[in-house]
C-alpha cells in the first residue's frame, strides 16, 4: 500500500492522513502544532484528540516519575532542538528513548513538530538504547514524507479560506497571539514580527489595545480554555497544551485563580447546564 496518494485530494484531513501513516507503517505519532494556522484545517481536533499526546507505554510511566522534566522538554527543548536542526534527526529524549523528531517550517515558522516513535527504550542492562542505522534511514525519510504531506494539506487548507479583510493595529496584535498562543509567545517576539524595540511594542500593545501583552495573552487563553472544555473531549492536558500551557499542574492553578474553578468543575459545570436545557 503506497503511504500517501501522488496527489493531494481535496477530502484528506489532518487526522486522516496522520490515521493512514500510523495504520501502514505502524509507527507511534505524536503532532505539536505551533501556530493555530492549523485550526483551519479539516480533521484538526481529531487529530489532536488523538496525537497531540505520547501514548507508548513507556512515556505514560516515564510521566509518571518525572513529569516536569517531560513537559519542560516538550515545551522548550524540542523546539529549541527544532530550530537547531531543520530536517528530521534522531534524538534521545531525557528519559532515554529514541524518537525521530522533525519540524514543520514556513520560512523562519516553526508550524509544527512530528514526533515518531520511540522506537526502542531503555532496558535491563543498558541506559541508552540503539537503532540500527538501516532503520535510522528509513524512519528519516518517513518523517519527511509526512512532514512534506502535511505542509500541503495546510497549503490547500489556506487556499481554499476567505480572503483576510483589512486588519486594525488591534487585530494585528490579537492574531499574533492567537497564531503562536500553542509556542507561548512573549512580548519580545512580537517585538520582532512589529520591528519595534520591546519597550515601543509595549507601549503599542497598551495604546491599541488597551491593556498589556501579557493581560492580553492570558484572556486569549482563558477564552480558548474555555471553549475546548465545552466544545471538545480534549482531555485537560490536550487543553492545556492547546493554549502554551505544558504543564497540567499549572494548568489547573492558572484556570482556577482566573475563573474561580478548576477545568474539570468547567466541564462538569457546562454538561450539566447542557442537561437541564434538554429537560
Amino acid at each position: 500500500m503506497a503511504l500517501f496518494p501522488e496527489t493531494p485530494q481535496n477530502d484528506e484531513t489532518l487526522n486522516g492522513i496522520l490515521e493512514r501513516f500510523a495504520t501502514i507503517t505502524g509507527l507511534p505519532i505524536k503532532f505539536s502544532p505551533q501556530t493555530s494556522a492549523w485550526q483551519n484545517v479539516k480533521g484538526y481536533l481529531p487529530a489532536i484528540a488523538r496525537y497531540r499526546l505520547h501514548r507508548h507505554p513507556f512515556c505514560t510511566r516515564t510521566k509518571r516519575r518525572h513529569l516536569a522534566a517531560c513537559y519542560a522538554d516538550c515545551a522548550h527543548g524540542v523546539p529549541a532542538g527544532c530550530h537547531a536542526r531543520r530536517a528530521p534527526h534522531l534524538v534521545m529524549c531525557h528519559a532515554g528513548a529514541c524518537e525521530v523528531r522533525t519540524g514543520i517550517w514556513e520560512g523562519d515558522q516553526l508550524l509544527a513538530i512530528l514526533h515518531l516513535g520511540p522506537f526502542e527504550t531503555p532496558g535491563p542492562g543498558r541506559s541508552r538504547a540503539g537503532v540500527p542505522q538501516p532503520k535510522v534511514r528509513e524512519y528519516l525519510e518517513l518523517a519527511a514524507a509526512l512532514r512534506d504531506r502535511l505542509y500541503g494539506l495546510l497549503a490547500l487548507a489556506r487556499r481554499d479560506a476567505p480572503l483576510p479583510a483589512e486588519e486594525t493595529a488591534r487585530e494585528r496584535i490579537l492574531r499574533f497571539i492567537e497564531e503562536r498562543l500553542v509556542a507561548d509567545p512573549g512580548l519580545a517576539e512580537l517585538a520582532a514580527h512589529l520591528h519595534l524595540s520591546r519597550n515601543w511594542a509595549s507601549h503599542y500593545v497598551r495604546l491599541h489595545a488597551g491593556s498589556s501583552f501579557q493581560e492580553l495573552k492570558t484572556a486569549i487563553r482563558l477564552e480558548k480554555a474555555t471553549r475546548l472544555l465545552r466544545t471538545t473531549r480534549l482531555t485537560v492536558e490536550a487543553v492545556g497544551m492547546e493554549i502554551g500551557i505544558a504543564d497540567v499542574h499549572y494548568f489547573h492553578r492558572f484556570y482556577r485563580q482566573h475563573t474561580g474553578q478548576t477545568p474539570g468543575e468547567a466541564r462538569a459545570k457546562n454538561n450539566g447546564d447542557r442537561r437541564n436545557s434538554r429537560r
